[in-house]
């Protein structure tokens, strides 16, 4: 691309064994970069997947069964190799590269950001990217004119946006379907 990145986007999901960051663990990550130019131009995007080991001690059962933890992570699978799945330290090191200065997108970002700044702590690692979180549920309500409370489904329905139920709760079909909304706000489509 010609120019210099002027703004860089990471839209994130992450599935985690429960909601209490402090107790739980991420297992899976996605990320979908894409970055905007200094003439105006724009990258496609690059599409990042990684899951990582974890302790079930402390995992929610309902939580890992909305994620289909068991049906979906490489040590659950015997026909899959372990080394489908990421090293902790190496996938730190690589997400908090990837994420210098981006803007993190997603569904209730600051959920994904808590659990991966907690990941990072551990390998004395900070997090780089921009402080502005930008939630696409926010955008999409703000859009229709809706206040809280409000459900998801509802304020995507209403944008005409519909979910793919197959791939609802993986982390990449969810960091696609937050693209997806982003871009429907933002497009003014």
């Amino acid at each position: 691309m010609n120019g210099h990145t002027m703004t860089k986007l990471i839209f994130l999901d992450t599935e985690t064994t429960g909601l209490d960051s402090d107790r739980n663990e991420v297992w899976e990550v996605a990320a979908i970069e894409r970055n905007f130019y200094e003439d105006g131009q724009q990258s496609e995007d690059i599409e990042y997947h990684w899951f990582l080991y974890v302790n079930l001690e402390k995992a929610d059962l309902i939580a890992l069964n909305i994620g289909r933890y068991f049906e979906r992570h490489p040590t659950m699978l015997t026909e899959k190799h372990f080394t489908d799945v990421a090293n902790r330290n190496s996938f730190a090191l690589e997400f908090f590269k990837l994420s210098i200065g981006a803007h993190i997108v997603g569904a209730v970002p600051d959920f994904d950001t808590r659990f991966l700044s907690k990941l990072f702590k551990k390998y004395s690692l900070l997090p780089a990217w921009h402080y502005h979180l930008v939630c696409v549920e926010n955008l999409a309500a703000g859009k229709l004119g809706m206040e809280p409370p409000w459900k998801s489904d509802d304020i995507f329905e209403q944008l005409g946006y519909k979910r793919n139920k197959e791939t609802q709760h993986t982390a990449m079909g969810d960091a696609r379907e937050v693209r997806d909304i982003y871009d429907l706000v933002m497009n003014n489509a």
